[in-house]
């Protein structure tokens, strides 16, 4: 990994009958802590199955649910934004947690972008 570039990682497990989201991010030029995210996450996973056959509407839906609390979307534009600003690129990762396998068989490779709806996997930066 580029020593230059932002890392942001989405992390999820489950809580109960409920997921929880926790996002993170490292900015390469501070040292400084920034505390993760925490949030409740909610996959309809029919909703998801029902697209299955159009690549576009299924990563949309995805990037929704992944998105849906507004604090994570501003957090990853703001990091996102942050990268951009300084030339950088944006190393995203994402953990699944054993007690969340039926999450792992999701088609992560089709998230798109929450605002511009551009692939994730697809972007250089």
């Amino acid at each position: 990994m580029d020593t230059e570039d932002f890392s942001l990682t989405l992390s999820l497990h489950r809580v109960g009958s409920a997921y929880q989201l926790e996002i993170s991010h490292r900015d390469p030029q501070s040292q400084a802590e920034v505390a993760p995210l925490r949030s409740a996450a909610s996959f309809d996973l029919s909703a998801l199955l029902a697209r299955q056959g159009d690549e576009r509407a299924y990563g949309d839906a995805l990037a929704s649910q992944l998105f849906a609390d507004p604090k994570v979307k501003a957090r990853f534009c703001t990091v996102e934004a942050a990268a951009q600003s300084r030339s950088a690129g944006l190393r995203i990762s994402l953990s699944i947690d054993p007690s969340a396998q039926e999450l792992q068989a999701l088609r992560w490779e089709l998230l798109r972008h929450p605002d511009t709806g551009a692939r994730l996997t697809m972007s250089e930066r």
